[in-house]
């Protein structure tokens, strides 16, 4: 203010009013912060200064014994001493989290459909919110997809599921299509090139991969027994799931009442395993290839109905290193179909029973001229 006030008599001036204002908003800032300080009584005269940074790092607030501000550290192993240890860098090691993430980060890399508005009442139309869960999930890098559990878990679909590398499944839930799903999925097709149309109610293809020979796509794809794929025998979704040019996968999930396959391993799938659990399709329980490699299905159950599927595994086209040890195949017309060139490949302790047909039919001719084989049983 370069000059004084007036004196302008009983009236004071408008600035004079509006300046009072401004210092009164001052102080009561002032007396908000002092309020959430600590404060000593005026006549003690301490210094309440803080030790340095380095000195109070990962140490508790304490006072020495002039009552002065000071830092100190817990008894060894009391809950005062746990909390700092994780609070510390390596704080994370404790709980066997990655030590470079943030619980927030872990959090983001576990994700339920419900969080995204599906609803799991077996009615509700929940496919925008699994896809885009998966979608997430695929912008991240992969993670966790937690159906949940519960005996009342089962999510409607009106679309196949397109699902992402890097990705498990897991839940106690079941997945079942819409009375109007629709599907319009298209693969390459091995020899000419061609798209074909399935239906599924969930697929793989990375749309760039799956029809190149000399490249095998992504990697990672894990899906837990207790996920369950329900068709209900709906037309346009005969297929479970199709996987194409993914490698190191893990399908253990169940498939039921499909029109034609629970389970296609399709083009250039490599060192994957499946021990699914396929009941009450009505073509086969799975099918192979082509041009799929090292294949393990130990452990693998197909379960028919009454002469019912017409196959239980179907072997088509170029796959090698197929070894279905262990696998438990029932009630079926013919329980495995080979055809073209096969091998190497292993059938060890598989259990056939009640086979109406043949049990192992090996057509050796193929698309490419060439025999099936070797093939151990």
């Amino acid at each position: 203010r370069t000059i004084d006030y007036q004196d302008q008599g009983a009236m004071p001036a408008a600035t004079v009013d509006d300046d009072h204002d401004a210092t009164v908003m001052m102080v009561q800032q002032v007396e908000a912060v002092q309020a959430s300080a600590l404060q000593y009584p005026v006549l003690e005269g301490i210094d309440g200064t803080l030790p340095d940074a380095a000195t109070r790092a990962l140490k508790f607030l304490a006072f020495d014994a002039l009552g002065r501000p000071t830092v100190g550290v817990p008894v060894a192993d009391s809950s005062a001493d746990v909390r700092l240890d994780l609070a510390a860098s390596t704080g994370t090691t404790l709980i066997g989290a990655n030590a470079h993430q943030t619980q927030d980060e872990v959090n983001k890399e576990r994700v339920s459909p419900k969080r995204i508005g599906a609803q799991g009442d077996n009615a509700t139309d929940d496919y925008a919110a699994i896809q885009a869960a998966i979608n997430y999930l695929r912008s991240i890098g992969g993670g966790i997809l937690d159906l949940g559990s519960g005996p009342n878990t089962n999510y409607r679909i009106s679309a196949p599921l397109r699902l992402t590398y890097n990705l498990k499944i897991v839940g106690s839930a079941r997945i079942l299509p819409t009375v109007g799903f629709s599907s319009s999925v298209s693969f390459p097709t091995y020899v000419t090139g061609v798209p074909q149309t399935y239906g599924c109610l969930a697929y793989f293809n990375d749309g760039t991969h799956a029809d190149d020979p000399n490249n095998f796509g992504y990697s990672g794809l894990d899906i837990d027994r207790t996920v369950i794929f329900d068709a209900q025998y709906h037309e346009n979704a005969p297929v479970g799931l199709i996987l194409e040019g993914i490698t190191n996968y893990r399908i253990d999930a169940q498939f039921t009442q499909f029109q034609s396959i629970g389970l296609w391993i399709k083009y250039y799938c490599w060192g994957g395993s499946s021990r699914a659990y396929v009941t009450n399709c009505r073509t086969a329980f799975l099918k192979l290839g082509p041009a799929s490699n090292g294949i393990n299905l130990n452990g693998f159950t197909g379960y028919g109905q009454a002469d019912t599927p017409t196959y239980g595994v179907i072997v088509d086209g170029d796959n090698n290193g197929v070894d279905l040890s262990g696998s438990f195949i029932e009630k079926t017309v013919n329980q495995i179909l080979w055809v073209g060139f096969s091998g190497p490949a292993t059938i060890s302790g598989v259990d056939f029973e009640v086979c109406s047909g043949i049990a192992i039919h090996v057509d050796g001719t193929g698309t490419v001229g060439r025999p099936a084989g070797p093939i151990t049983v």
